[in-house]
């Protein structure tokens, strides 16, 4: 009858943890990266995934790279149509019911021990002792290496990749760190030879220190507050007032290499971010920032990013940095000047129809100790700018037609340069789970243009093997001297999910243009703990 209790009171224990499912919004697209507001706060973890919807359908599976409190980054595992901004992001979490739990945990340890006492006279204590500290992360082992019909001209990198994270279980210390050893041996030299080049990377060494309310971080970090503060060997403080947040921070500015301490340039920066939740969400922070090289100025400026989110499907996404101070003769003057914009709006008209529309502005900047000794006229000051407009239609089921055109600004006139994407998707050819995807690219500046079109196709099986075949054919023409030049490339791909923890993927590329022919071979073997 004993034994029968005891097995209740454990049934009651696992039905208290429960899960549900979390929402958000995709708050920004990059290359290959899917940006979301969903982060730790509302239970996200690494290598969670993450469901882009539309209506009543799933469009993609996402799968969870990296965290913050209310953020996370993914890479796309499959998906039927173009993620844009403002999509609806779901993922299914862990929520346990901590009274109930640790009312069925008290319950259940006094019964035990006061029946095993009863029958041996003597105090027991729990046999699990919850660990100190938690540690969790990813190992990866990569290979890769590109041979050409000249040997001398191989190229053999290999590495090591470790994104390891710990907490601990008393007080709200973290540690991150993420970073790789990676080399680069040209010709018929050996892996590791004399003769490699080291291409090791450290992105994130940090340890902090968050209550919910104070913040300190010391180390090699990006603050996830103001992004564009950039990487920092050093140290921040931050405190919260509701939805506000504010900090700051102060070091050496990291090698643009990452791979050691450059204690020439300083930087010093104030900063400030706002940020709600729920179905509407806006994120805006902004920092200064000052930079030094020993110590004396060497930059000055302002940035601004701002993410808007609304319950009807509209995104709104815009980052800029203005510098205050521009180089006139000897002097750093004070003199803004806005070296970079990018501001962009998706809004989903209909079900099947989205439409966005962006404009960006760049002006070339170089930090004062670079150009100090450059005369004024040879400093090109010129502002860059374009626009893009792009639309993503889903008339039928599975069928979806995207294009966007980005014309720019240039020296023979706005629009003369441009590039237009044009692709077409098919997410489930003939019910057989097979996606399909075409593509048509046209690009040209005052120098040369581009025309290209490609297809590639791409299969799941069970979800534990994915593969995908492409081919992309291209032809490059000088404009000045009306000399043309065709490449063709054919990659496959495929990524198997060995285990839950282990993942095995495998690249082949083959380009053949400009005269040469090589082929490249990429594989990852991948351990999460």
């Amino acid at each position: 009858m004993k034994s029968v209790f005891i097995l209740g009171a454990l049934i009651a224990m696992t039905l208290a943890a429960s899960g549900k499912d979390v929402k958000g919004k995709v708050t920004y697209v990059a290359a290959g990266t899917i940006y979301t507001s969903l982060g730790s706060e509302a239970g996200v973890k690494d290598s969670s995934d993450i469901f882009v919807v539309r209506g009543q359908d799933t469009v993609a599976v996402l799968r969870v790279i990296a965290v913050s409190s209310k953020s996370s980054s993914a890479l796309i595992v499959k998906a039927r149509a173009i993620i844009s901004v403002g999509d609806m992001v779901i993922s299914a979490v862990e929520e346990r019911n901590q009274r109930a739990a640790v009312a069925a945990a008290d319950s259940t340890s006094r019964f035990i021990l006061t029946s095993l006492d009863s029958a041996t006279n003597r105090a027991l204590k729990p046999a699990v002792i919850p660990s100190i500290v938690s540690v969790q992360g990813r190992i990866s082992a990569q290979y890769m290496t590109t041979v050409f019909e000249a040997p001398a001209a191989n190229i053999t990198q290999p590495a090591l990749i470790l994104n390891l994270k710990a907490a601990a279980r008393d007080i709200p210390l973290s540690f991150e760190m993420y970073g790789n050893y990676r080399t680069l041996t040209y010709g018929r030299g050996g892996l590791f030879s004399v003769g490699s080049v080291d291409q090791s990377r450290l992105y994130r060494l940090s340890l902090q220190y968050n209550d919910g309310v104070n913040a300190t971080m010391v180390g090699r970090f990006v603050p996830i507050a103001a992004p564009a503060i950039g990487y920092l060997d050093g140290v921040l403080f931050s405190r919260t007032f509701g939805e506000l947040l504010v900090g700051t921070a102060a070091g050496y500015q990291s090698r643009s290499s990452l791979n050691g301490l450059n204690t020439a340039y300083k930087k010093v920066s104030l900063f400030a971010k706002y940020q709600t939740a729920g179905s509407s969400s806006l994120f805006a922070s902004a920092a200064y920032t000052r930079n030094y090289f020993h110590f004396d100025l060497d930059r000055e400026l302002v940035s601004t990013l701002v993410s808007v989110s609304t319950v009807n499907g509209l995104g709104f996404y815009f980052n800029g940095d203005l510098d205050l101070r521009q180089k006139e003769g000897g002097e750093l003057v004070l003199s803004p000047s806005l070296t970079n914009l990018h501001a962009s709006v998706n809004y989903p008209f209909a079900r099947f129809l989205s439409v966005s529309l962006g404009a960006d502005l760049a002006r070339s900047y170089a930090d004062y100790s670079f150009i100090r000794n450059v005369p004024d006229s040879l400093l090109d000051r010129t502002a860059r700018s374009g626009v893009s407009v792009g639309f993503n239609v889903s008339a039928l089921q599975g069928i979806t037609l995207s294009n966007i055109f980005t014309p720019r600004s240039s020296d023979e006139g706005f629009g003369k340069e441009y590039a237009n994407v044009s692709s077409l998707i098919f997410s489930n050819v003939f019910a057989s789970g097979v996606l399909l995807r075409a593509n048509v690219n046209f690009t040209a500046n005052q120098y040369s243009s581009t025309r290209g079109m490609g297809m590639s196709v791409e299969k799941s099986v069970f979800d534990v093997l994915q593969f995908s075949v492409s081919y992309q054919r291209s032809r490059y023409t000088v404009t000045s001297l009306e000399e043309t030049n065709d490449n063709t490339s054919y990659v496959v791909d495929a990524l198997w999910f060995v285990t839950r923890d282990i993942t095995l993927s495998a690249d082949y590329n083959r380009f053949d243009g400009f005269g040469r022919v090589s082929t490249t071979i990429f594989g990852e073997l991948s351990y999460r703990f």
